[in-house]
């Protein structure tokens, strides 16, 4: 009897998740069985088509990513045909699996009443939306592995945590740039080195047998090309200029993105990020630094909106309204710069939403920032 009530208590606790999801998706559907924005998804999709065709990545298909999206999109597209549905399958996924890691995470910090509001918080987040209904962007595979590294390391499961970022990194580069605050969260020296050689190497190991069939290929493509990669979108460097624009422009200013995300994982590494709400911040703060700094940041607000969404919940309500205002008004300004650079509708009011895009991320960037450093100073006083 009391197992009964026990199992059925279990399953209400998951009902309204359940409920979310189920309404997200139907929202979503008729953007998901829609047409489909960019060339990036016909782009991903024939190197898909050219994996199940049985050729080699890299060498029979220029490929800029790590090979794990490649595969994966290859399955989904085995099975629904290569046609949007086929092309979107992966990406929404993985992005419905993300907001249930969302729930898992908050709701270990927080509440289950708390988690819930952050996971519907992130489903009616413009930007994730259309991204993976309309633009096809697959940084939600990406997503889904560093918010899972994040899960199993507030569990206390350091090592399976090494290996879901190092996946995730092999879809796409930057859940790597969350390994500094995993390091602070992690305890002894030994756990830390661990951490680090585990993810190193699970990174390593992906990308193994295509450095030992085909380097020269790989190494143009997967590290040649994201070295001498110019600026592109609405990039920091090419806005702040005497003629701004949105298409490719090469900026001596671009050098500061490695300086300023080292300065970022310096802050990190003397800030208080031992605490499970510590890493969520930590994670946010060199999320939005790399981000704003980038060369590239179009749409790459969906490396940090679910982080944030994570933990904003737990804000005094002043501060949560502050934060989310220019949260959701950056995605907006990001869709509508997004949508009207990539229908060739109006440049120009794409360079107006890039600019808003600048202004409402930098709010964040700096109440980020004046977060870490009063933590750091905290923590020093206290040494």
């Amino acid at each position: 009897m009391r197992k009964t009530a026990t199992r059925e208590a279990k399953l209400g606790d998951w009902a309204p998740l359940t409920l979310l999801l189920l309404a997200v998706l139907a929202v979503r559907s008729p953007f998901i069985f829609g047409g489909v924005l960019g060339n990036d998804a016909a782009y991903q999709a024939h190197a898909a088509v050219t994996v199940l065709n049985g050729g080699l990545l890299y060498r029979d298909a220029s490929y800029t990513y790590p090979p794990l999206y490649a595969y994966t999109e290859a399955l989904a597209i085995a099975a629904l045909g290569n046609s949007s549905l086929g092309w979107k399958a992966t990406s929404q996924f993985y992005d419905l699996c993300s907001m249930i890691i969302i729930y898992l995470i908050a709701s270990r910090i927080f509440n289950r009443n708390k988690a819930l509001i952050a996971t519907a918080l992130y489903g009616i987040s413009p930007l994730p939306f259309f991204a993976t209904s309309s633009f096809v962007s697959f940084d939600s595979t990406a997503v889904f592995w560093m918010l899972f590294g994040i899960l199993l390391l507030l569990i206390k499961k350091p090592i399976p945590s090494a290996v879901a970022l190092g996946i995730g990194t092999a879809y796409k580069y930057f859940p790597l740039i969350l390994l500094p605050a995993a390091l602070v969260h992690l305890s002894t020296k030994r756990q830390k080195i661990l951490y680090a050689a585990t993810s190193i190497g699970t990174v390593a190991i992906i990308q193994l047998p295509f450095i030992l069939t085909e380097f020269n290929a790989w190494l143009n493509n997967v590290i040649l090309y994201q070295v001498n990669r110019p600026a592109f979108g609405a990039s920091i460097y090419n806005l702040v200029t005497l003629q701004p624009q949105l298409l490719d422009v090469q900026n001596s200013l671009t050098f500061l993105s490695p300086i300023t995300l080292v300065l970022a994982f310096l802050l990190v590494a003397f800030s208080e990020g031992k605490s499970e709400f510590g890493l969520l911040k930590n994670s946010a703060f060199l999320m939005v630094v790399a981000v704003f700094f980038s060369k590239v940041v179009l749409f790459y607000a969906l490396w940090y909106t679910p982080i944030i969404c994570a933990f904003a919940i737990a804000l005094r309500r002043r501060v949560f309204a502050l934060i989310l205002i220019p949260f959701l008004t950056l995605q907006v300004a990001l869709l509508l710069g997004g949508y009207s650079y990539a229908s060739f509708l109006n440049l120009q009011n794409a360079l107006v939403a890039a600019y808003v895009y600048l202004l409402t991320s930098g709010l964040i960037l700096i109440w980020l920032m004046h977060d870490r450093l009063l933590s750091t100073k905290k923590r020093n006083v206290e040494n």
